[in-house]
């Protein structure tokens, strides 16, 4: 996710080697939109969401 978020969003390297939660940059960064970049995130990887029901 790092690196995608590096390639794709254009975070920065300093991202790359930080502890720091990649989820907690991205809302910071991008306060109405974190949701809609981490789907575009998993979806670009060739993964997909399985729905949960409780």
């Amino acid at each position: 996710m790092r690196s995608i978020g590096y390639r794709l969003l254009g975070f920065s390297e300093e991202l790359l080697k930080t502890g720091n939660s990649l989820l907690d940059h991205m809302r910071s960064s991008f306060p109405d939109t974190w949701m809609k970049n981490v789907l575009r995130c998993i979806y670009n990887s060739g993964n997909k969401l399985q729905p949960f029901y409780g």
